[in-house]
Order: C-alpha cells, then structure tokens, then sequence
C-alpha cells in the first residue's frame, strides 16, 4: 500500500471516528481529562464510563492499546481504520463484562487491511503525512507510544505527553530525514 493511500484509509477512518465523536475536542471548560491509565487495572467498567464522559480520550485510548497488543518481535504493522473498529467492538464486549480489564477484552487489531509497514517508513514520509494531516501523525506516535511500552512490559499510558512524542519525532525527523520513524522515536538515529 503506497503512503497516499494508507493517509486517504487513514483520514477516513479518524473522519468516522470524528462522526461517530470519539475524536470530538473536549469543551474547553469541561471537566478535567484523564491524562493517565494504568491498563493492567483500567476495568471495561472504567472504559464505558470514559467513552460516555470523553469520547476524543477514549479514542486515544484505543490507539495506544491496540499498539500495546501488537506483536512487538514481529514486523511493525498499523491500520487505523482497523483500530477505530476495535475501539467499538471493545465498548460493545466491555458492557457484557464491566468488571474484566479492558487489555483482557481487546482482540489483537487485524494489521492487513488498509496498513501501514513502519519498519521501514521513513521519517520524510512521517513529516509529509504529518503535514498532510496532522491528526493521524498524532495517532501513528500515540501507536508506537503502546506498542513500545509492550515491549518495554509497561501497562500505563500517558496522553498529557503524546503531543511533546509528537514534537521530539518531528524535530529528530527533521534532522534525520532519511532515518525510520521507529529509529528517531527511540532515540537510535545517530
């Protein structure tokens, strides 16, 4: 699948998840976000209640699991359209079973349709897509933000910082145009 391809999957995709409002911006005097979850605790009783409160966290939420599920010795492969999917199967299993955990319910995301190789995806092309729609760049890191902390055996997420991931990948992108986006998140482009 060529890049302007996965980017139009990809911006429809988070165009339904806008129309369904799990992207919807919070009200900016709303209540506080919740910036923190600890997966090995977070219960899909905890999991509806964020989808009903704030849907555009919960949304996030689902990015960042579906990337802790991936298989993390295995070729990195993302498909947006899929996780957005997930994101409601979720919600949908989660409300026979408000007292299992979350991670527990979540079914692995089916990389093949409408995915992205990111073994090899260059950090040039993470900073067209970035230019091109600045909304699935955000969801690509918050992606690789729960695939890498899989690996790292991490279970929390922290999505006050996925906005400072998003800077520092750019930056390192900009200055190492032809390195991976994998390498440049890591910190391994040197």
């Amino acid at each position: 699948m060529t890049l302007k391809t996965w980017i139009a999957a990809a911006t429809a995709a988070l165009g339904l998840t806008l129309a369904a409002g799990l992207s919807a911006a919070a009200p900016a005097d709303g209540p506080k976000r919740l910036d923190k979850v600890d997966f090995a605790k977070f219960t899909c009783a905890d999991a509806l209640a964020l989808k009903q409160s704030d849907p555009d966290r919960y949304g996030e939420a689902a990015q960042w699991l579906a990337g802790w599920l991936a298989e993390p010795k295995v070729n990195l492969v993302v498909s947006l359209p899929a996780i957005s999917e997930a994101g409601e199967r979720w919600a949908a299993d989660c409300a026979a079973q408000p007292a299992a955990l979350l991670r527990d319910v979540a079914k692995r995301v089916d990389g093949k349709k409408d995915a992205l190789g990111l073994a090899g995806f260059r950090c040039q092309e993470f900073l067209e897509l970035d230019a091109a729609n600045p909304k699935t760049a955000l969801a690509l890191i918050r992606w690789l933000d729960g695939w890498n902390a899989q690996a790292l055996r991490e279970s929390k997420a922290n999505f006050y910082y996925h906005k400072k991931h998003m800077q520092s990948a750019t930056d390192g992108c900009m200055k190492y145009p032809r390195n991976t986006l994998v390498k440049v998140v890591a910190g391994k482009y040197r």
